[in-house]
């Protein structure tokens, strides 16, 4: 039997009109994906590359699908980057989510003592990871990218804390010995995260 009274007929209609533009799933996922953020974040501040790992491969279930969590809350699979941009009228930002999930998390890492500094490297080395690792999974380029992609363009500091190409200086230069092989990412191969990597830039044609 349908409920059709008053109160529950304006919500339904509420959520065919979300589910129209994908908008429903943004609103259930969002808090989700805050959390992978907010995790991933502070991992890698960590270096809990094992905390990580889980973070991102864990199954993920919904309507009878499984994924990983990484691929089931990615930004561009869930659109959250036009409904990101909605927040700040006026100003065209080129990765819109990225910056909105940068400036409303970093006062909780604040408030654990987390500098600037150190709290805008990890986020940066965080989203090049979970991208790395999505492109991985989905075996093609998924349309997730990061903030790290115009900084690096605008890059003027050391090459080698360049974001997303210190991500490979660092496993070139420890191997098979490095923190996110061991933890089981890009199931452990170095040549394996070596050629998603080459992939994953050509793609963005970085």
């Amino acid at each position: 039997m349908v409920d059709d009274s008053p109160s529950v007929g304006p919500l339904m209609s509420f959520r065919s009109a979300c589910e129209r533009y994908d908008l429903w799933n943004v609103l259930l996922d969002s808090p989700a994906l805050r959390l992978l953020y907010a995790g991933g974040i502070a991992a890698i501040a960590n270096e809990r590359y094992d905390t990580l790992a889980s973070l991102l491969l864990a199954p993920h279930s919904r309507y009878g699908t499984t994924t990983s969590v990484v691929q089931a809350l990615s930004p561009a699979r869930l659109n959250a980057d036009n409904w990101a941009q909605q927040l700040y009228p006026g100003r065209n930002l080129f990765t819109p989510l990225s910056e909105h999930l940068l400036a409303t998390l970093k006062p909780a890492f604040a408030s654990l003592l987390i500098d600037e500094t150190t709290y805008e490297s990890a986020f940066d080395d965080f989203e090049s990871l979970r991208c790395l690792v999505n492109h991985d999974l989905n075996g093609t380029y998924g349309g997730s990218s990061g903030r790290f992609v115009w900084k690096r363009q605008n890059w003027a500091g050391d090459p080698a804390a360049m974001p997303f190409d210190r991500i490979k200086i660092q496993a070139e230069a420890a191997g098979s010995e490095w923190s996110p092989l061991k933890a089981g990412l890009f199931s452990g191969s170095l040549e394996r995260f070596l050629t998603v990597e080459a992939s994953y830039r050509a793609t963005l044609r970085i």
